[in-house]
């Protein structure tokens, strides 16, 4: 799919020893569920039979809802004698889930690639029946159908992110307007390209002229900063970048149709060319100030991600697992549901998440963790470093659960009621 001029070259390296993907404390099982249960009874209260749902909660996807054309940008990574690139391009899918998308990379452009795409009523995207590297895609559809986050094998020994974005509606420079928090994750081999991950804030007015906050990224850099610049968005809703200095080797992006996303590639070092630098994958996300709160993030979310680096010590690769996160914040992996792009599989692992009401995420593992929820509340970016020792980013999809579903692990059970139990008693 993403075959960029290079032979199939299978990868089985391995971790290095003593890591692991979530550097986070693993919980134990939940206490108190029993005497939660009794201090309920003893109030008067009866457990009941059955528990209420809420039908609108439950997103459905079918085929249908990959119909269109689509706007794709994506970045691989790999080790040093792997392909790296960024690449670009367009997709069309008609209602059967038979697609043909033609790429560009830094190599050149490849030629038209054909498939077909299964949706799971979860929005769970495959391709069925695959053999060598399309058998390792997995992706995911974002609750209003207007993006798709996709990770798997290159085919060339590499691993790749890719985010598909609609092109439907009507675009202009206009909806650039408003504030960005931006986030980026760089792949490459040394010392041409130095692997990374950054972030930065940045304003546009309705011209497209953005201003930028510095630039924080993976080497401890906070004071680098990017001089003005201006945006243009084209009908399609692709999005270019005017760098009046004439310095920007590449840039190629585009918008969703919510107009709250942008996603783009690049070869740059965003910050100085003595630090991280190479090929880009960019993503930003448009800020409400003042519209979130930590509770903002309970539900259940898919996420998908990707590890750079440019030594063969370093983990890097792809991976995807469910992630479910409760109204304080707590978030756990669903046992099972981890994969990467070495066949390993992990337990299920706890965090605490936090966010501030401009919508920023933290969470003390894994380490250098900053996000950005979508104003839609359905979509988080972030970057941290990874256990592993490479540099990752992570794109999270989130499913809004049953209301009663406290615990946000798809079920409605006892842990539910002792929860409840354990909020009213206090």
């Amino acid at each position: 799919m993403y075959h960029l001029n290079q032979a199939w070259r299978p990868s089985f390296r391995r971790r290095p020893p003593g890591t692991t993907r979530v550097q986070s404390q693993a919980h134990g099982a939940r206490q108190g569920v029993t005497a939660a249960i009794c201090a309920m009874l003893v109030a008067g209260m009866t457990l009941p039979t059955a528990w209420p749902s809420d039908a609108s909660a439950a997103q459905k996807f079918t085929k249908a809802d990959l119909e269109g054309k689509w706007n794709l940008h994506g970045l691989v990574s790999g080790y040093p004698d792997d392909v790296q690139s960024w690449v670009y391009g367009t997709m069309i899918c008609d209602s059967n889930g038979v697609f043909t998308q033609q790429t560009t990379g830094t190599t050149g452009e490849g030629g038209p690639v054909k498939g077909v795409f299964e949706i799971s009523p979860e929005g769970i995207i495959t391709i069925p029946g695959g053999s060598g590297h399309g058998s390792s895609f997995h992706g995911v559809m974002r609750d209003n159908k207007d993006t798709i986050v996709l990770t798997g094998n290159d085919g060339g020994g590499g691993c790749f992110l890719v985010v598909y974005t609609r092109s439907a509606g009507t675009f202009d420079t206009g909806d650039f307007e408003g504030a960005w928090v931006c986030h980026g994750l760089i792949s490459g081999n040394e010392p041409d390209q130095v692997p990374g991950w950054y972030y930065y804030s940045m304003t546009a007015d309705k011209l497209g002229n953005a201003r930028f906050s510095t630039i924080a990224d993976s080497q401890g850099n906070k004071h680098h900063t990017v001089r003005p610049c201006q945006f243009s968005v084209a009908a399609n809703g692709v999005v270019s970048l005017y760098d009046p200095e004439g310095e920007l080797p590449f840039f190629h992006g585009a918008t969703n149709p919510a107009k709250d996303t942008v996603v783009a590639v690049a070869t740059m070092a965003p910050g100085s060319i003595e630090d991280i630098r190479g090929y880009n994958l960019l993503i930003g996300e448009k800020q409400v100030p003042g519209a979130y709160s930590t509770s903002d993030l309970t539900g259940t979310w898919y996420m998908h991600g990707l590890v750079s680096s440019s030594t063969y010590s370093d983990w890097t690769g792809w991976y995807h697992c469910t992630f479910a996160v409760d109204s304080h914040g707590k978030g756990s992996i669903v046992p099972g549901s981890y994969l990467n792009s070495h066949g390993e599989t992990e337990q299920a692992a706890t965090s605490l998440m936090s966010m501030t009401s401009d919508g920023i995420i933290t969470m003390p593992s894994p380490a250098g963790f900053h996000g950005i929820m979508s104003i839609g509340k359905d979509m988080s970016v972030a970057t941290m470093y990874d256990g592993g020792g490479g540099y990752g980013l992570s794109i999270s999809i989130r499913r809004r659960g049953d209301k009663f579903d406290f615990d946000a692990d798809g079920d409605v059970d006892f842990v539910d009621f002792a929860d409840f139990a354990s909020h009213w008693l206090n």
